[in-house]
């Protein structure tokens, strides 16, 4: 009987840990559940009001931020493009600095299908469709395992402007020159929108870039400086946060990078 039993123990243990093998060869790369560990990730996600295909990017942004495996760690910013600007609907939050911008990553990145919205572009270095779950987590895990340099931010409030004191240096070994660049987000924006492909919607934007600057640039080892970004009048505060982080001017490889809440 004691063999008998030990015999049933050993074939359960066997079961359970065949199937749990089983269970994380099905799991997607990144899947939720997962344990994200590293650094700080840069998504930029070009976006549009006009565009029919990007709310549910902007929604998967939103809620992959909120994660545990992800919140902190994933800095989002939104950046909307202004050619989608016709039909008689003009995005808000829609400049021609952000679409140049995401031409520049289209010269600098591997020939691929060209600029388009919703398009995800993680670090500078690897795109992929906004709205695309599991290429999206992937992405993300491959570059928090990546090394980085040091990004460290101080915030603090003089009347409508945010102080930003920032620590940055580059990774180990890296010999160019970075740029360290600030980007002013902001949460929760609900626009009805009246016409073009989402007309008589009401979206929500989250991680709009409100302003978007660089600031000095680091040459070999570490840097200190103090940055100002004005908060405009009707934007919220309580809202925003300030993103800072490390970009390669001709890879467009961004290599470190840290978030802050705005201070009230």
């Amino acid at each position: 009987m004691r063999l008998d039993a030990s015999l049933r123990a050993l074939a359960l243990a066997t079961l359970l840990a065949l199937a749990a093998r089983a269970n994380a060869a099905d799991a997607p790369a990144g899947a939720p559940g997962a344990t994200a560990t590293g650094n700080p990730v840069v998504v930029e996600l070009f976006t549009a009001q006009g565009c029919s295909s990007c709310p549910p990017a902007d929604r998967l942004l939103s809620k992959m931020a909120t994660e545990p495996e992800w919140q902190g760690r994933l800095i989002a910013l939104g950046f909307h493009v202004d050619y989608w600007n016709f039909g008689g609907w003009t995005d808000p939050f829609s400049a021609g600095v952000y679409t140049d911008r995401q031409n520049a990553y289209m010269k600098a990145l591997p020939p691929g299908r060209g600029a388009y919205t919703p398009q995800a572009i993680v670090n500078g270095k690897k795109v992929c469709v906004g709205s695309d779950e599991r290429v999206l987590r992937q992405l993300l895990a491959e570059a928090a395992a990546a090394p980085a340099g040091k990004v460290e931010l101080t915030l603090r409030r003089d009347g409508a402007k945010v102080v930003a004191d920032i620590v940055a240096a580059p990774p180990s070994g890296f010999a160019g020159n970075l740029d360290v660049a600030l980007a002013l987000v902001e949460n929760g924006l609900e626009t009805e929108v009246k016409a073009g492909e989402n007309a008589h919607r009401t979206l929500r934007d989250d991680f709009v870039v409100r302003r978007f600057q660089r600031a000095f640039k680091v040459k070999g080892g570490e840097q200190r400086d103090t940055v100002s970004v004005r908060i405009e009048r009707g934007w919220k505060s309580e809202n925003m946060r300030l993103a800072v982080f490390l970009q390669d001017p001709e890879t467009k490889a961004i290599v470190g990078a840290a978030s802050a809440q705005i201070p009230q």
